[in-house]
């Protein structure tokens, strides 16, 4: 295990696996398309394994890694996946084995020049790493806004400073692979507000506001939410997917 491995996301595990949106079938097609094989992908930061599940519908196995012992105990069995807790960067997988790679919202979590080796030593010649984040969501302007200044007035001294790398998709990282140019994606949920203060409740922010504070903003952000958004309604969430797709070579 990574000694370093900053554990935000055990506490609130079963949250996560309730509330936390799936990603598009497209995107794994799409990845798919362009990996040189179909025979092992690798899905890191795998949570509680959404994308590991989507990516068994294209490659014979997927080993799915995740340093937090609770989410992993909670993803869900499959015949072709293989779950493991550990660090991204010390990978126990023979070289040049690995078609895939895929990284979802976590990759700035990493230790990127040790995973960069890692990732160069077990990805077959002309694998494919694909990393992507998304980032707020949106619904419409009054209720964005509010949950904008949530966000980042309430919460914004609580964000671990890795968050700052998500929010501009990497662009300060070098990755010493090729580039390719690649499609955008999304996700829309259909929501109530209960469904999104659930969402909300997932944020590791607002678990170290929780622990420093003593104290839940989240009941007072529902109630600056309420005459925006009956409790009865559903409203469509919309968030953009931002993927950065590499080729080993």
């Amino acid at each position: 295990m990574n000694s370093t491995f900053k554990d935000l996301f055990s506490k609130q595990s079963l949250e996560y696996q309730k509330y936390r949106p799936s990603y598009p079938p497209e995107l794994f097609k799409y990845l798919a398309s362009l990996a040189p094989e179909h025979q092992v992908a690798i899905d890191l930061g795998t949570g509680n394994g959404q994308a590991a599940l989507a990516l068994t519908s294209y490659f014979q196995k997927v080993i799915a890694i995740d340093p937090s012992e609770k989410q992993i105990a909670l993803a869900e069995p499959h015949e072709r996946i293989e779950y493991r807790v550990g660090p991204g960067e010390s990978l126990q997988i023979s070289d040049h084995s690995v078609d895939l790679i895929t990284i979802a919202q976590a990759f700035h979590w990493f230790k990127h020049d040790l995973f960069f080796q890692e990732a160069h030593r077990v990805l077959k010649d002309q694998g494919i790493l694909a990393i992507w984040v998304y980032n707020l969501c949106q619904v419409t302007p009054q209720i964005d806004a509010v949950i904008f200044d949530f966000y980042d007035r309430l919460l914004g001294p609580y964000w671990e400073p890795e968050r700052r790398l998500l929010e501009e998709n990497f662009k300060s990282i070098h990755f010493p692979l090729t580039e390719l140019q690649s499609r955008h994606f999304s996700m829309t949920l259909s929501w109530t507000l209960e469904q999104m203060i659930g969402y909300l409740g997932t944020w590791s922010a607002l678990q170290s506001y929780r622990k420093k504070e003593g104290s839940d903003p989240l009941p007072e952000l529902q109630r600056h939410l309420g005459p925006l958004w009956n409790p009865d309604e559903t409203k469509v969430v919309h968030w953009q997917i931002h993927p950065r797709i590499f080729r080993n070579s």
